[in-house]
């Protein structure tokens, strides 16, 4: 940060963020960017009501994060709270150097200047947009590599017997705990499935009628008139529409019920031109199916005879 002196004195706001609520790293940050004010010329101070913080949240996308929204409307108030944004280090603004840039433009427009203690960048450089892309790529490159490596270490789970996913209709979490030897607690090596078995006879239900010509619709139907308990709790206690046609096909084409676990089927991906995220399919070939019969919970016969419904039929409503 520069110790020259434009005007008789500067203002300074102080943006903190963690991805986690990890109140040490974020009072370190605080800490380390009251240091950089401390050692300009006394007309530096921070104002103490502009010191924004997020945690929780990723550094990925905008998303989640209220303390850095916070922190731009209070960059366009006129006359302005502050003249100097003091930041850490260029990943607590942003992992996505294009947020990052853009975030910088906005601060720009509205005469905001911004310093990055760590890497000792300031946006009065002229070279300042060349510096701050070199670390923004880096960290574009950490969330690549980060990305990947969890979709190894989950396929390796997965070809265990673990699942990677969450609460799955049908199932309950049965976690494969070891003694760790060292301390005496308990490690968790992983997480495998077990059938519940009302669930399961509401699926077989499902199937079942679904093979006698039953269309979803209908199915949905039956299903809240018997008060059939769903997949997902009713907020309000109320059971009468629990099920729709949506959720009994997508039962139908669980083929986990068969027995076989499916994974890599989707990937997340931001959309550039919207910054939003977005779930997209991915090529067959790359969907790894592995065959789990203690899962199975609907037979071979039943199942032939929904997929050859299924493959057959596009039913009005059954959406």
């Amino acid at each position: 940060m520069d110790k020259t002196q434009t005007s008789p004195l500067v203002r300074c706001a102080i943006y903190v963020r963690s991805a986690t609520n990890d109140k040490t790293s974020l009072a370190a940050q605080e800490q380390s960017c009251r240091a950089a004010v401390a050692k300009q010329s006394p007309t530096w101070t921070i104002v103490e009501d502009c010191i924004f913080t997020d945690t929780c949240a990723s550094g990925v996308g905008r998303d989640g994060r209220p303390g850095l929204d916070s922190l731009l409307e209070r960059a366009k108030e006129c006359p302005k709270p502050f003249h100097y944004i003091v930041i850490a280090d260029t990943s607590r603004l942003g992992r996505n150097l294009s947020r990052v840039l853009q975030i910088m433009k906005i601060l720009k427009d509205h005469g905001i200047e911004v310093c990055f203690v760590e890497q000792k960048l300031d946006s009065r450089d002229p070279n300042f947009l060349m510096q701050v892309s070199i670390p923004g790529i880096m960290q574009e490159e950490y969330i690549s590599a980060l990305r990947e490596k969890v979709r190894r270490g989950q396929h390796g789970r997965v070809q265990e017997g673990y699942t990677p996913g969450g609460r799955c209709f049908g199932y309950e979490s049965d976690p494969d705990l070891v003694r760790d030897v060292a301390n005496g607690n308990h490690r968790r090596l992983g997480t495998r499935l077990r059938i519940v078995p009302s669930e399961a006879e509401t699926i077989r239900t499902i199937y079942r009628l679904f093979a006698e010509g039953v269309n979803v619709s209908e199915i949905a139907r039956r299903l809240n008139d018997n008060s059939v308990p769903g997949p997902k709790k009713p907020a309000t206690g109320n059971v009468s529409n629990l099920w729709n046609a949506r959720l009994v096909r997508g039962i139908l084409k669980r083929e986990r019920y068969r027995g076989t676990a499916v994974w890599n089927r989707t990937t997340r991906v931001r959309n550039p031109a919207t910054g939003q995220i977005e779930s997209r399919r991915k090529p067959d070939d790359e969907i790894i199916r592995i065959p789990m019969p203690e899962l199975r919970i609907v037979d071979d016969e039943v199942s032939a005879k929904v997929d050859e419904r299924l493959n057959s039929i596009d039913e009005p409503g059954d959406g």
